[in-house]
């Protein structure tokens, strides 16, 4: 696995192979430290300053796919379809164009004259539904610039128009219904658009989806897309696009080391819950633990949550929540972060297919908690563009802004521009691409979107991410990394390196970065645009300085550099709970050191843009921008202009990004003191934002006084003169410094006269809004111009008013007081007239109760003062809510709500004083979406609202008079629950009985309520989407529902409970978050169904489980074993149940039979089993002898339950597969317990029996350990192979030291044969007793030959012979003697005497005894043969007698003979011959000990039978043997010394020459020339040579002869009990290996010299070398 860089964490980055996990990086950092570690300097940012700011001017332009025009001057350009029409009166879908961008007004008049705000169209424009006669008033608005429909064809996409006559005949789409559409509405969209020749439909209120719309040409494909297009409850249509996974394959490392243990924040992402929407969770992974909260597939075309594919969910997962179980180098970055996973893998084509709208499932993520949501998938086509699945998500951060959609970018190789896949191309979701850490990864697609916008947002490494791979996927998406299996062989890790891990990286960092605004900056729920900034803002700007650039974005993710600026040397403020409105703005100041530089960032949650407006179009609704000036105010930067990665200043406004910065470098500033940033509203409707700020300054908010909207206002709007007033003045402190001591004055600047000069020294605190009323009466009509000013003194120093910023403490309103000739008056609820002020304001408030009416009716009187009759006009105000957080402000009400009134709108009423000067007058206010008559009450929605009442002469408007109403709707909590599917509640144990509570909001404000279950067992609930008994509903409208489904778990069955029958209560409470009061209980029971379930497991003999059939492993048996395997059966039900386990086998002739209790058969066994209660059936199955290796049989056991009607059963089975069965037998062939034998003084023999018990031919090698010490060990002729069950002898000889006590010998002798087939092996070893026989044997030994050397004919020589008694008890016999040719018959011309007898010879006795040689005159010169042999006496003292012959070469002098063997040799070089003639004996020995291979040191004994092979042979050899292995020159079992091997030499020599050589002939072949003296190189002779060998070679020396065949030697006098002498074993303390050991017999001829001589200089023991390789040929 390689490590690359990690998410950019500055300058210390720490490959993650340093790292043990995650979760424990914080607390590996050394507590004992006395480093400080630098803190978090994150502060909220001082109150702004609001400002008022011009409103951007639109363009006049309308901006269509098919072009932009002005539409009071231009046609509509052609689709070229025959969809370029409107039908507005009919589908009431309109487009109204303000002058300037301000949505409030529209807001307004939709509100005034009744229409819909639908969508937005660009420049300036909107969407509406309303009536032609609403458009009609609306139209006559001075604030409207044009009005008309919306051709059907804007409502296509751009594909299918472009294809319009080329029209595919079969169509996926996805619909944006109507934003005015309601459930009840969308429902009747369903049902209509299936009439549609179409396949599959579902929708929702975000989106609607077709698939297989169809048609059997193009013109019936035309129709259909023109029913959608003309249908004005579908705003837009577009194809639907296969949703595709981003990766390709690699491995990294990724650490958060820089943040970890530079500033010791120990961020794990707890207290984080993430949602991710991907292909599927291998959900017991061991990397996740218990942190996996759910797996959901109810936005699924399957119900599996496994990953069986590419396992792309899985790794996402890990790189993300993965704790580094399995090896914590892929340990994840948020290892305390829970999760719910949303599997969309359709499994079985293996692609994203999701059955509902991003929307939804978002939705429901957060529901259950979740935050942000991890989605990296894509389009795979469309790049570059806004389309409705983009649109959805802003529509989705706009309604949840505290939840952050991060996104993937996808994947373009060759990286051209406008990449992006959507819907990563919208505005409000976190947009990441790939870097490998230092640099773009070549395959990360590029930005812009395809109206200029920046993407993607950051970069996050994506290059050889190591993270989780899932167990059941079958095509892994990477390769293996890390270390680490699953139970199935499988890689715990896979690399992959893509957009997808990058996605990944990057939502973890946000994940982070939203717990350490929670943790140290203290924010609650910080909402994604905040989070999304202060990344933004600390990213680093990869290789060149060039940011923004469509390959990086802002730059890559930068965890450090986001949290603690220069270590936390840098200061950073934040704000992000301010709302705009558009031609507003706020002011931040900061007395700033700018050599350090600054970096601001602004994000704001943007509302949806227009679908049908031009891809190249800008999508921005509410244009922010964000300006950074300079203390003198002379030099200003704009957001987002940039030249070579930094803010350079000039420049204008951005009118397509909602992400703006400002980047000024440390070192580039050089203006210190007070810089603003400034923020205004361009355009749009009321916009929140986030904004963060990182410098090296102070914020210095100050005091800010300023007058606000209605700082002046009037009980009348119109007052009559001389009549008594009340006048509200009101004006707030906007900067967080609080006021202290301040005059306000309000003069009447028409009169000069000064209505209040009061100074207020209370203070005011920041934020804050003071309010003074007073009482007044104009004197005069016309217009009066009213001025109220703050700080009347500049006693305060404020960061706006006249001497800094802009003057925001004088209010002007400018007043029309009216002459006494109209008065509207309310009445008291007595009817009377209110006689002072205040109860003016007590008449002019109206309490509406909700809960019994629907509508009011407002008596009020319209009096004329007037002095003429006149025609006066009425006219009522819509109906407007006062803002509940700003009672100055009024809003368009939600509810509907019409007035009317009893008279005429023109009235003639006569002068004052005459009859009918005053007319009662009923005014009805009535809330249309009330409805109290139905079985289910509609409420007057609750909330403050004002209408106005003017009267005015019709021919002279001037004179007028206006009255407020103040409506005060009170509130209603109600609340309707119903249960539905309680009756008959079953469910088997383990399964789910579940039911619905559905809860209706029938009051009259948007409440929230909670449900709370409990099971009286105490068994498991859960209600709606999450896995808890309790849920907070989201907040409900009036009459919204919320259907709630409470699934109650019944318990599996654990020893047959819960019984069949067994019920259980479940009460669920709901209770109200707004009512404390109410409560309401539903109760259901639920029955414990029957359970018939049983499960089987098959085990083998070894108690392990074998396994589903499918996938067992076959069992491996041996031939001639005998098999037992175990079913067992568990009866998981709650009741009894019969079952028949049924046995077939594909070799019936292999012996198998099935029992229970006693019971067996061949095939079929019936069994009963109690609830909760489990059996074991068994199998006993006989594999032949005969069964060759590899033979297969396959059996299944069949367990059906017994019933009739019934076809439930479970197939167990697997395959019996004969191995290589490698078995060895070594015994003895008598019986076990016989120990060996042994005789002294020869070799004892000892028969062993070999077998070969396995199915497999086998080559055998054969090893003894080294005997008891000074014994000899030999082998006679063992086979070399058995055959398959084959057998066969070994014949086991031992040679004991002389003098051996007798009885049974402490040691044992340790012989192991070695079987292979192939490259397996097998060991067979046995331990041999060793019993010593009471036995009297001699040996015959002489000291000096040389007497008989050249002996003169008819003399005389003798020699001294011993007998020793080298056995183990007292021996008496007689030494015979005789003296024979070379063809063993007795020479008659030589004679031998002696005294021969010896008596009661102890053992370990010796004794001598002489013997006289004469040669008569006829003996011959050749070399003859004295024979010594025993022959015993009495042994009844003995159990055994042994003896031997002794063979010593003599000669007669030359003299008389010169023919012969040795005729004309020297005497020396006969002495040489004939001297070593006397030992020949022991090269049978020799020839053994020569023949045998040494043991390696690292061989080791293997107990019999054990079938194993090469790799663990040597150690289970040295654990049994337990012994030291000696010294590789050890070769032989005895001690065998040098002279012994050269005598051998010379006995080879002397019998390679068949017969005598005529006198005169060259030397035989073979032997070296004869010189005088000894020849060149030969090594002098010493009385004792050194032991010890050079290291062997592995082929004879350079210049040998092939080897001659090998001849028997005639057997030694032996007693009765003895063989032959066996092949002798190599002394060693391990085995040694014979390759071949040949039968015994000794050489009759000796190795022949290179023709060149041997070399010049040999030493000794290069001669016994030489001989020694010679003879280990002639095996």
């Amino acid at each position: 696995m390689s490590a690359s860089p990690v998410l950019a964490l500055g300058n210390n980055s720490i490959e993650n192979s340093t790292i043990s996990s995650p979760t424990s990086m914080a607390d590996s950092i050394d507590s004992t430290t006395s480093q400080e570690v630098p803190l978090a300097d994150w502060q909220p940012l001082h109150e702004p300053t609001l400002i008022s700011t011009p409103l951007e001017d639109g363009s006049g332009q309308l901006h269509s796919r098919f072009g932009s025009f002005d539409p009071v001057w231009n046609e509509f350009p052609s689709s070229n379809t025959s969809l370029d029409f409107s039908r507005p009166q009919i589908d009431g879908l309109w487009i109204v164009q303000l002058i300037r961008p301000d949505a409030r007004v529209l807001e307004k008049l939709c509100a005034d004259f009744g229409c819909e705000v639908i969508d937005y169209v660009p420049d300036s424009a909107w969407l509406v539904r309303g009536s032609s006669a609403a458009l009609e008033q609306i139209e006559e608005s001075p604030a409207v610039r044009w009005v008309g429909g919306e051709p059907a064809s804007w409502r296509l996409g751009e594909s299918l128009i472009t294809n319009w006559l080329n029209l595919p005949l079969s169509l996926d789409l996805v619909l944006q219904p109507a934003s005015d559409l309601d459930e009840i509405d969308i429902a009747i969209l369903l049902e209509d658009l299936l009439r549609l020749n179409v396949g599959e439909v579902s929708c929702d209120v975000i989106l609607c989806r077709l698939t297989e719309l169809s048609a059997s040409n193009v013109q019936g494909q035309q129709a259909q897309l023109s029913t959608i297009a003309m249908d004005g409850r579908i705003i837009f249509s577009e194809p639907l696009l296969e949703l595709r996974t981003f990766n390709a394959q690699a491995a990294v490392d990724i650490g958060l080391t820089s943040v970890i243990t530079n500033h010791n924040s120990g961020l794990n992402g707890s207290g984080e819950t993430i949602a991710i929407l991907d292909t599927g969770l291998d959900s017991d992974h061991i990397d996740f633990g218990n942190r996996v909260l759910s797996v959901r597939t109810s936005f699924s075309y399957d119900q599996s949550g496994d990953d069986t594919n590419s396992g792309h969910g899985t790794h996402v997962a890990g790189t993300l929540i993965g704790d580094g179980t399995g090896d914590s180098s892929a340990a994840g970055f948020i290892s305390g972060a829970l999760l719910h996973m949303y599997a969309l893998e359709y499994d079985i084509s293996g692609s994203i297919a999701k059955t509902g709208s991003t929307y939804d499932i978002m939705r429901d993520s957060r529901i259950q908690g979740a935050r942000i949501g991890v989605n990296a998938w894509g389009t795979s086509s469309d790049l570059g563009q806004y389309n409705l699945e983009s649109r959805s998500l802003d529509v989705f951060a706009n309604d949840y802004p505290d939840y952050i959609p991060v996104f993937a970018v996808g994947e373009d190789p060759m990286q051209g521009s406008n990449a992006v896949a959507p819907p990563s191309t919208a505005k409000n979701v976190f947009s990441f691409g790939a870097s490998d850490g230092s640099a773009v990864a070549n395959f990360s697609a590029h930005g812009p979107v395809l109206d200029g916008r920046i993407k993607p947002d950051l970069v996050a490494p994506g290059v050889n991410i190591c993270s989780t791979r899932a167990e059941e996927a079958r095509y892994p998406a990477g390769n293996a990394c890390a270390s680490g299996l699953h139970a199935n062989g499988d890689p715990l890790y896979m690399s992959i390196s893509g957009t997808s891990p990058a996605t990944a990286v990057g939502a973890a960092g946000a994940a982070l970065m939203r717990q350490f605004l929670r943790e140290e900056a203290g924010i609650v729920g910080p909402s994604a645009d905040l989070v999304k900034a202060a990344l933004i803002n600390g990213a680093q700007d990869l290789g060149a300085a060039d940011i923004p650039n469509p390959s990086e974005g802002w730059g890559q993710i930068d965890l450090d550099r986001s949290m603690y600026p220069a270590d936390g040397a840098l200061s950073t403020w934040y704000d992000n709970t301010k709302t705009l409105d558009p031609g507003y703005g706020f002011l931040y100041n900061y007395d700033l050191d700018m050599s350090q530089g600054i970096d601001i960032t602004l994000v704001w949650t943007d509302a949806a843009g227009s679908s049908t407006a031009p891809q190249s179009q800008s999508r921005i609704v509410n244009n922010l921008n964000l300006q950074l000036i300079s203390p003198d105010g002379t030099v200003i930067y704009h957001g987002n202009n940039f030249v070579s990665g930094a803010s350079v200043s000039g420049g204008s406004a951005d009118t397509v990004n909602n992400v703006e910065r400002i980047h000024i470098p440390s070192g580039v500033g050089t203006i210190n003191g007070q810089w603003t940033v400034k923020i205004s509203h361009l355009g749009g409707s009321t916009q929140q934002f986030a904004i963060v700020v990182t410098g090296n300054g102070t914020s210095t908010p100050g005091t800010d006084l300023a007058v606000i909207s209605e700082s002046i206002w009037l009980s009348q709007s119109v007052p009559l003169v001389n009549d008594e007033i009340s006048l509200r003045l009101s004006w707030v402190n906007q900067a967080p410094v609080s006021a202290s001591s301040y005059r306000v004055l309000l003069e009447d600047l028409t009169t000069s006269d000064v209505l209040l000069n009061q100074t207020k020294t209370g203070g005011l605190d920041g934020g804050k809004i003071e309010s003074v009323s007073i009482y007044h009466t104009f004197t005069q009509t016309g217009e009066h111009h009213l001025r109220l000013t703050l700080d009347a003194d500049d006693d305060i120093n404020e960061i706006n008013d006249a001497n800094s910023g802009v003057d925001n403490n004088i209010g002007d309103l400018i007043v029309n007081v009216s002459a006494m000739g109209l008065r509207i008056i309310p009445l008291m609820s007595d009817g009377s007239e209110p006689s002072t002020p205040s109860e003016n304001s007590q008449a002019s408030l109206i309490d509406f109760n909700a809960s019994a009416i629907e509508s009011i009716a407002i008596p009020f009187k319209l009096r004329h003062e007037g002095t003429l009759q006149e025609n006066v006009t009425l006219s009522v105000s819509s109906i407007q809510e006062i803002d509940p957080a700003n009672p100055f402000r009024l809003l368009s009400p939600e509810d509907s709500w019409s007035r009317s009134l009893n008279v005429s709108s023109t009235i003639s009423m006569p002068a004052a004083g005459e009859v009918g000067d005053n007319e009662l007058i009923t005014l009805t206010v009535t809330d249309d979406d009330s409805d109290l008559s139905g079985s289910q009450p509609r409420f007057a929605r609750e909330g403050r609202f004002v209408v106005d009442i003017t009267a005015r002469y019709q021919i002279q408007p001037t004179v007028s008079h206006s009255l407020r109403y103040t409506i005060d709707v009170g509130r209603v909590d109600n609340v309707l629950v119903v249960s539905a599917g309680t009756g008959n509640l079953v469910a088997e144990p383990g399964q789910v009985a579940f039911y619905s509570i559905s809860v209706m909001n029938i009051g009259n404000a948007v409440s929230q309520y909670n449900i709370a279950c409990q099971s009286t067992n105490g068994w498991p609930v859960e209600v709606g989407p999450s896995n808890s008994a309790s849920i907070e509903f989201e907040p409900l409208d009036i009459l919204e529902y919320l259907p709630m489904q409470v699934r109650l778990m019944v318990p599996p069955v654990v020893s047959g409970s819960p019984a069949a029958g067994t019920t259980d209560e479940v009460s669920c409470t709901v209770t109200s978050t707004s009512d404390p009061l109410f409560s309401h209980v539903e109760t259901a029971t639920i029955t414990v169904a029957e359970l018939k379930s049983f499960n089987t497991q098959l085990f083998d003999l070894g108690g392990n489980p074998i396994g589903p059939q499918a996938t067992a492993n076959p069992l491996m048996v041996n031939s001639g074993d005998f098999s037992n395997l175990s079913l067992e059966i568990s009866n998981d039900g709650n009741i009894a149940i019969p079952l028949n386990v049924k046995l077939q086998a594909a070799d019936p002739t292999w012996p198998m039979e099935v029992s229970y209790n006693g019971t067996s058969h061949a095939q079929t066994i019936d069994i009963t089993i109690e609830a909760g209660e489990t059996a074991n059936v068994k199998l006993a199955a006989g594999i032949p002898m005969t069964a060759p290796d590899g033979a297969e049989n396959n059996f299944t056991l069949t367990t059906k339950l017994n019933l009739q009607g019934t076809n439930v059963f479970i197939t167990n089975g697997s395959m019996f597969k004969v191995g290589k069965l490698l078995a060895l037998e070594l015994n003895q062939i008598n019986d076990e317990n016989d120990a060996v034998q042994v005789v002294l003084g020869g070799w004892s023999n000892h028969i062993l029996n070999i077998e070969n018990m396995g199915n497999a031919p086998l080559s055998l090698e054969w090893a003894i350990a080294e005997g008891p010490e000074g014994w000899d060990v030999g082998l006679d002729s063992p086979p070399l192979s058995l055959e398959q069950l084959g057998s066969s002898s070994v014949n086991v000889g031992v040679f004991a030291p002389n003098g051996t006590e007798a009885g049974m010998f402490p040691e044992t002798l340790k012989i192991r044969v070695n079987g292979t087939y192939g490259s397996e092996y097998v060991e067979a070893t046995i331990d041999l007793q060793l019993f010593i026989k009471q036995t009297a044997a001699f040996t015959l030994t002489t000291s000096n030959t040389s007497e008989l050397q050249d002996m003169v004919r008819e003399e005389s020589s003798t020699i001294e012979i011993t007998v020793h008694n080298v056995g183990n008890t007292i021996g008496s016999g007689t030494v015979f003697a005789q003296i024979v040719d070379g063809s063993g018959n007795v020479d008659s011309n030589w004679v031998v005497t002696s005294s021969n007898d010896f008596s009661d010879l102890a053992d370990g006795a010796v004794t001598s005894m002489d013997f006289t040689i004469e040669a008569k005159d006829d003996a011959g010169s050749g070399i003859r043969y004295l024979q010594l042999s025993i022959v015993a006496d009495d042994a009844s003292g003995s159990e055994e007698w042994v003896s031997e012959t002794l063979e010593i070469g003599i000669t007669a002098e030359t003299g008389k003979q010169s023919g012969g063997l040795f005729g004309g040799l020297p005497t020396w070089a006969v002495g040489i011959i004939v001297g070593v003639v006397t030992i020949s004996g022991i090269l049978a020995v020799l020839k053994l000990r020569s023949s045998v291979e040494i043991l390696n040191e690292g061989e080791t004994l293997v107990a019999p039978g054990v079938h194993t092979s090469q790799d663990n042979i040597s150690q289970r050899r040295s654990e049994a043997l337990m012994e030291d292995v000696h010294d590789e020159k050890d070769l032989v079992s005895g001690e065998v010394s040098y002279e012994e091997i050269q005598a051998a030499l010379v006995k080879s020599m002397s019998d390679s020459i068949a017969a005598p050589n005529p006198a005169g002939l060259p030397p035989p072949a073979g032997l070296p020339p004869l010189p005088s003296a000894l020849p060149a190189g030969l090594p002098p002779l010493p009385g004792a040579l050194p032991k010890g060998l050079p290291p062997l070679p592995n082929a004879l020396p350079s210049g040998l002869p092939p080897l001659p065949s090998s001849q028997p030697v005639p057997a030694p006098h032996l007693a009765s009990s003895q063989a032959p002498a066996p092949t002798a074993a190599p002394s060693s303390a391990s085995f040694t290996q014979p390759n071949a050991v040949p039968s015994v017999g000794l050489p009759n001829a000796g190795p022949p010299l290179p023709a060149e001589g041997l070399p010049v200089g040999w030493t000794q023991e290069q001669w016994v070398h030489y001989g020694a390789e010679w003879l280990k040929g002639r095996e």
